[in-house]
C-alpha cells in the first residue's frame, strides 16, 4: 500500500465486516463473538419487573441484546466493538 493512501474507515456493525486489523494490517472479514451487556443485563430485568419471570432468560438467548465484539479473522486481535 502506497504511504499516501489509506485504508478505508472500520464500519463494524453487528454482523461480520470487512476491516483492516490494526495488528497485522490485513483487510478482511472480522470474527464476530456476542457477549453479554449492560442492557442485555437491564431488559432481562425488566422482563423479570414485568411479571415474565418464565421469559427473562430470552436476552441471553438473542444477539440483538448483546454487545458485537469485533476480531481478526488472521490474526485474532481485537478490531472493535459494535453496541446497538
Amino acid at each position: 500500500m502506497d504511504k499516501n493512501s489509506q485504508a478505508p474507515p472500520n464500519v463494524l456493525g453487528k454482523n461480520p465486516s470487512t476491516a483492516t486489523c490494526p495488528s497485522c494490517g490485513v483487510r478482511r472479514q472480522t470474527v464476530v463473538d456476542y457477549e453479554s451487556s449492560t442492557k442485555t443485563h437491564l431488559v432481562a430485568l425488566l422482563i423479570c419487573l414485568l411479571g415474565g419471570i418464565c421469559c427473562c432468560c430470552i436476552p441471553y438467548c438473542k444477539n440483538s441484546c448483546k454487545t458485537a465484539k469485533h476480531s481478526c479473522s488472521s490474526c485474532g486481535a481485537y478490531v472493535g466493538t459494535y453496541k446497538n
